[in-house]
């Protein structure tokens, strides 16, 4: 596996086209008019392929810096200087993308709550 390294110094993490991020199944859209890949998450949710990349980055970026000793959200996760300037059905892709990581194993990180409607907790998964 090759990793890149980002903008915030000795931070490592898995590029974009190694496994497992490139073994997500993106294809295009059933019965839709957009011409990009992307993949039907659950609640029957289309989300672009654009947005799971964005979300890997954004959180594999500081990543190993999370404080882990306190539940995470996909805003504190992602640390993103602009989560509150982008739009609503933005922020709820990107956390529909990191659920997906979370349910797949492409991130060490659980659901804490699974069965509620609204911000999801995560941790990290510890052996």
């Amino acid at each position: 596996m090759t990793t890149t390294n980002t903008d915030q110094g000795s931070n490592l993490s898995p590029a974009i086209g190694d496994a497992p991020f490139c073994d997500i199944p993106f294809g295009p859209r059933p019965r839709g008019s957009s011409s990009h890949p992307g993949l039907i998450l659950s609640g029957r949710y289309w989300v672009e392929q654009g947005y799971f990349e964005l979300a890997w980055r954004l959180v594999w970026a500081h990543f190993r810096r999370v404080d882990w000793s306190r539940k995470q959200t996909a805003e504190s996760l992602c640390n993103d200087p602009d989560w509150k300037d982008r739009r609503r059905g933005d922020r709820l892709k990107l956390g529909r993308c990191i659920k997906y990581f979370a349910d797949n194993g492409l991130l060490p990180i659980w659901v804490c709550n699974p069965g509620k409607s609204g911000k999801r907790k995560y941790q990290l998964i510890t052996t």
